[in-house]
């Protein structure tokens, strides 16, 4: 159509495909739900054959208020296993058709785009953990704090890309690597350090903004100099990354990731300031816990911030 086709990944054979056929694309346009690459008419029977070479697996046809928009072919890996495959497709694409229909009537595409990059993000995370709370809750509190602190919008929604694309180094590893440290293996320890310098060297090819690839390459650094992977510490962390490895500790702690229990916030907060100038920046774990109290005070009705302040006063107080 009149947008550009876009490929993903780096499989040369997709390039190569032909779908030009106007039987094919009618074809295209009344499909109602995703259609397996083996399930298409007899008809398209050279199609058929160059789908199945080139990897191709699914054919998602996206439309939003009845307004066709493209086809989406997907390629699943081989590992890959759900017993409704359909359903999941037909979930993902029904919000990607509805950014895609914002994205062409909108001028605002970095907007657009973070959708996008939350919403795969998140279908990751519910395969690893059965939810997607902790991009949604650290990607609230990155704003939260970012205003705080004063970042125009552009560095806020920088800031947001990189903590979306932290583990982008991880995208290619098994999910046994999202359990926590102390749980992995010999084997899997040295991988899961190289995952900020892994995710750094694969965006340093889009010409991205610096804070974005600044986050993804520095948020297991340290404030006293013991994190991974370059041992920096103090303001040689760029703050960026300072500020995201605030909130997503603190996060993590909260919800509760890889098999650990959720714990209070009150002691999260008590953990944080424990930690002041060894994992953290304390001027940035100080504005964060100032800008939660200041939120749970404005959401709280009378009684409840009269019965929450002390315990509040005194995790500030350790800060």
């Amino acid at each position: 159509m009149s947008r550009p086709q876009v490929v993903a990944g780096d499989n040369s054979r997709w390039t190569g495909l032909d779908l030009s056929d106007k039987k094919l694309q009618s074809y295209f346009r009344g499909m109602e739900r995703p259609v397996a690459t083996e399930n298409l008419p007899a008809f398209f029977k050279g199609t058929k054959v160059s789908l199945a070479d080139s990897g191709a697996d699914w054919l998602i046809t996206l439309k939003w208020d009845g307004e066709y928009l493209g086809t989406a072919i997907i390629g699943l890996e081989a590992e890959y296993s759900d017993d409704n495959p359909a359903e999941r497709l037909m979930e993902i694409f029904a919000e990607t058709s509805r950014l895609l229909a914002r994205f062409d009537g909108s001028n605002d595409n970095a907007d657009i785009n973070l959708n996008l990059v939350k919403l795969l993000l998140g279908e990751r995370e519910k395969r690893c953990f059965g939810h997607d709370q902790l991009t949604e809750a650290i990607v609230d509190h990155v704003h939260r704090l970012a205003r705080v602190m004063g970042f125009p919008p552009d560095q806020e929604r920088n800031l947001t890309y990189g903590c979306l694309l932290r583990d982008i180094g991880l995208m290619s590893k098994g999910d046994d690597l999202m359990v926590p440290p102390e749980e992995m293996d010999p084997t899997q320890w040295p991988v899961y350090r190289r995952h900020p310098e892994d995710g750094a060297t694969l965006l340093a090819k889009l010409n991205l903004p610096q804070t974005i690839v600044d986050v993804v390459h520095c948020h297991h650094e340290r404030f006293n100099g013991e994190g991974f992977p370059r041992g920096i510490a103090g303001r040689e962390i760029p703050l960026a990354a300072r500020l995201v490895t605030v909130v997503e500790n603190y996060v993590s702690m909260v919800i509760g990731t890889g098999g650990r229990e959720p714990i209070q916030p009150d002691t999260a907060a008590r953990i944080m300031s424990d930690n002041l100038g060894q994992r953290y920046d304390p001027d940035i774990v100080n504005l964060f816990l100032q800008a939660i109290r200041s939120d749970s005070d404005k959401s709280g009705d009378g009684a409840t911030k009269k019965k929450a302040a002390p315990a509040r006063k005194r995790v500030l107080q350790k800060v």
